[in-house]
């Protein structure tokens, strides 16, 4: 093999083991519901003033997970797929790695480590997905919780899959988020809010952007093979002047 040749087949090799080394991109995507809250109040402040009614302000759920990590996980490959875990359903492992409520510009963020839950059925053209934190620790008990649940036409036969934004069916479409946090000793309330998410629900399912560290290992590779073409074509170019 002629040397120049060769140099540039050692940097295909050397770009290819830099992508062999990345990380295995991990099925993780991101289910986004938003709407028009539907009725709820805020005792306490958490997304508005204390007291105040949180019908009509705008809402947005997410949910960042990846179905490999939840302790039941199972799919039938044809239609339906489905992952949960956590302690509420005595599965070790949630398939829920962050979730997030936001209403009225206000971001409550659930980590869904006591419940995780991640459906979704081709058949019955719904998806359902659920985060819930829970803990009690000196006398503070507080939880967590966001639920959406609805159909949507055309609804992806696997979970890794991206689908929408659609409308959820209006008579199909339920949502639920509460957020609660008191001394079980004294009674005293530090956080209380709830409210309805369902009725006018635009659901969708996304992508995660790639880490950075593998964006980096990426472009290194990218370089390093258009470094290596640029070389080849001058000292060719050179010897067909020659």
């Amino acid at each position: 093999m002629p040397m120049i040749k060769f140099r540039l087949f050692v940097v295909y090799v050397t770009a290819a083991g830099l992508f062999a080394v990345m990380p295995a991109a991990a099925a993780v995507k991101i289910a986004k519901y938003s709407g028009i809250v539907a009725s709820g109040f805020d005792q306490t402040g958490v997304f508005a003033a204390p007291g105040s009614e949180l019908a009509g302000y705008s809402w947005i759920a997410t949910y960042t997970y990846d179905k490999k990590l939840g302790g039941y996980n199972y799919t039938d490959n044809i239609t339906y797929s489905t992952s949960y875990g956590g302690p509420y359903y005595g599965e070790p492992g949630t398939p829920i790695i962050s979730a997030s409520i936001t209403i009225n510009g206000v971001t409550r963020s659930i980590a869904g480590a006591y419940a995780g839950s991640v459906t979704t059925d081709n058949s019955d053209n719904y998806v359902q997905h659920i985060a819930q934190d829970d803990d009690y620790n000196n006398n503070i008990y507080s939880s967590s919780y966001i639920y959406n649940y609805g159909r949507a036409v055309g609804a992806p036969v696997s979970l890794n899959q991206n689908f929408g934004p659609v409308a959820l069916a209006v008579d199909f479409d339920y949502g639920y988020m509460a957020v609660h946090r008191y001394n079980t000793v004294t009674g005293e309330v530090y956080d209380f809010a709830v409210a309805a998410l369902g009725g006018n629900t635009v659901y969708s399912v996304s992508n995660v952007v790639p880490e950075p560290a593998s964006w980096a290992l990426m472009i290194a590779g990218f370089g390093l093979v258009g470094a290596a073409a640029r070389r080849n074509r001058r000292v060719e170019t050179r010897h067909a002047i020659a």
